[in-house]
């Protein structure tokens, strides 16, 4: 399928930037201020507020083949790869900075929630993983036992 976007341009409504890009999509996932697009050969396509996911031009190596599905928190973008690996971008605050628990999804992910400010991703074991902001649900301490 194609894209067509209209709307406000401050909440990702302007895509004219990836205009030509926005053709064979398999899905469309949007947080408050951006858009991705997951193309059926495995790529991503971003547009919208760059400081919340609408660019991810800088990680084009890693988003352009092999993405199964891309998830939302309030201001990030979280995506999972065949391999079961996670890429994250967008707005640290938002979980778009996934740094501090690279490794940890690094392989073996699943599946991935997002809040407003937070990411969890289940693993394959049934292991959660979460990053963001700890007010938003990224610090599972408290449960790790029931996890």
């Amino acid at each position: 399928g194609s894209v067509v976007t209209w709307g406000d341009a401050a909440f990702g409504a302007d895509s004219r930037q990836v205009a030509t890009e926005l053709c064979n999509i398999h899905h469309v996932v949007g947080n408050q201020f951006a858009f991705a697009a997951v193309k059926t050969a495995g790529s991503v396509v971003s547009w919208g507020d760059p400081r919340y996911g609408g660019d991810s031009s800088m990680l084009m190596a890693e988003l352009s083949s092999g993405v199964v599905q891309v998830f939302v928190s309030g201001g990030a973008l979280a995506a999972v790869k065949t391999s079961g690996s996670v890429v994250t971008w967008g707005d640290s605050r938002h979980g778009g900075d996934s740094d501090e628990v690279r490794q940890e999804i690094s392989r073996d992910v699943e599946e991935i929630a997002g809040t407003k400010s937070a990411f969890c991703a289940v693993k394959r074991d049934g292991s959660v993983v979460c990053w963001g902001d700890a007010g938003y649900g990224a610090d599972c301490a408290s449960v790790s036992a029931e996890l």
